[in-house]
């Protein structure tokens, strides 16, 4: 695949991954923040910052949310690694073109 086409989907997977944590933490809020807030969120969870300063996860819900959206936000990027590397090593070493 062309390298502007992985770099496209890329983008979009996570654009995709910014949008729906947005609205997870919108639905789980009962709070009811602001769609900014929703996006902060999702962005410090991405970022792996923390909440230190975001008072979100006072109820259980929010923390089971928080926890199942870092869980899947860090098994993407592992993943996204292991596709990098790998595929670098296997150009780097491989005796096939």
């Amino acid at each position: 695949m062309e390298a502007k086409w992985q770099l496209v989907i890329v983008l979009l997977a996570l654009v995709l991954l910014i949008v729906l944590g947005a609205v997870g933490y919108k639905i789980f809020s009962d709070d009811g923040i602001t769609w900014v807030d929703a996006f902060y969120h999702t962005v410090l969870t991405i970022s792996s910052v923390g909440y230190t300063d975001t008072g979100f996860g006072t109820t259980q819900l929010q923390k089971i949310y928080g926890l199942i959206f870092m869980s899947v936000c860090l098994v993407g990027l592992a993943r996204s690694e292991e596709r990098r590397v790998g595929k670098e090593c296997r150009s780097r070493w491989s005796p096939y073109p």
